[in-house]
């Protein structure tokens, strides 16, 4: 569980949020900010949790979640619950070396079977990794 979720300020006029209704937007931020993600967009939530939360019945959060997938937003796992939110790192960007280091402990938190239930969580599993790898390439090269 993560204690706070940055959201960049551009979030609102981005092309994959901008088009969206609003109770798609809404979800979109709760997505990227609930205490229930991670620090790389790739988590478990069941959509009973995402009803609680936000005081919605089980179809709003359905057609909400069908709208942020056909956008582009978002990818749900067709087995389990598990999501990918796809634009991740551009909506809550990586600011420092330990939040790097925080990403690749998260990626080590997600179960083995994730490309199995989530095929496309893999690219986003690898701008995590490319980030870390253009990261420290740079501090070996700058010191």
């Amino acid at each position: 569980m993560k204690d706070f979720g940055k959201v960049s300020s551009g979030f609102w006029v981005s092309d994959d949020i901008q088009p969206m209704l609003d109770r798609a937007k809404l979800m979109a931020l709760y997505l990227l900010t609930n205490r229930h993600g991670n620090l790389i967009g790739i988590f478990k939530l069941t959509r009973g949790y995402m009803a609680d939360d936000l005081c919605w019945d089980r179809s709003a959060v359905q057609k909400a979640l069908d709208e942020l997938v056909s956008n582009n937003f978002l990818t749900l796992s067709e087995r389990g619950d598990y999501l990918c939110i796809n634009r991740f790192m551009e909506h809550n960007p990586t600011v420092n070396q330990k939040q790097i280091i925080a990403r690749l402990r998260a990626l080590t938190e997600l179960p083995d079977t994730l490309p199995m239930l989530l095929p496309e969580a893999v690219p986003v599993v690898q701008r995590v990794l490319d980030k870390r790898n253009y990261s420290a390439l740079s501090k070996g090269i700058l010191q």
